[in-house]
């Protein structure tokens, strides 16, 4: 078993979510891994690394559910901590076993813009 390290930055507009997968996948690409288990990570305290359906609907449905759910000033946080910092995603001849509209998505719960970074450990 051998472990690879990967990352790159993200500019994330706050309060954002942005579809990481084709990045994330590009990295292991590069790293020229075919079948790996995936950890995508982001050491922030207000960001979450997600697998999420990514459609316009579910987004909003997400967005809206966790504004009621969550009304304290620290908000980001605790957002952050509920759906977690990381997401391991096992990779299968050259791609993600995913369901056709999940994605990797980066979650930033801030307001300020920031470049954020996103690590990537394939473990093959």
């Amino acid at each position: 078993m051998a472990i690879k390290f990967s990352k790159f930055v993200i500019n994330s507009n706050g309060n954002d979510i942005i579809d990481i997968t084709e990045k994330v996948k590009a990295a292991i690409i590069k790293n020229r891994i075919n079948d790996a288990l995936i950890n995508v990570h982001s050491p922030f305290s207000s960001v979450s690394i997600g697998v999420f359906e990514y459609t316009p609907e579910i987004v909003e449905e997400f967005l809206s559910f966790s504004k009621k759910l969550i009304t304290s000033l620290n908000h980001h946080h605790i957002k952050s901590l509920i759906i977690g910092n990381s997401a391991t995603i096992p990779f299968v001849k050259g791609d993600f076993e995913l369901d056709r509209f999940q994605r990797i998505l980066l979650f930033d719960f801030d307001y300020k813009k920031r470049a954020r970074s996103v690590i990537i450990q394939m473990i093959y």
